[in-house]
């Protein structure tokens, strides 16, 4: 069992824990590293819609914890707007 450590230090501090930010720190820590996610959002550990996996996809509408950000990669139709 890992002793708790009395200092602030981290080696890597990673924001996030989606997609690539909770694998990072899973093997930057399973290396031995000392590190800390941020994440945002509240602890709410009794809200169903982040804890059943099933109505996962339901929690990326919920208003109280949906940011609502897209991603635009392409504000111009690239293939319309090529001139040969």
């Amino acid at each position: 069992m890992p002793q708790h450590q009395s200092n602030a230090d981290f080696d890597y501090i990673v924001i996030g824990s989606g997609a690539g930010g909770g694998p990072l720190a899973a093997d930057l820590a399973r290396a031995g590293f000392r590190v800390l996610v941020m994440e945002a959002g509240s602890d709410d550990a009794n809200d169903v819609m982040t804890q059943v996996p099933a109505f996962h996809s339901m929690a990326s509408k919920d208003e109280d914890i949906s940011w609502e950000f897209f991603v635009d990669h392409y504000s111009q139709n690239p293939e319309r707007d090529f001139k040969y």
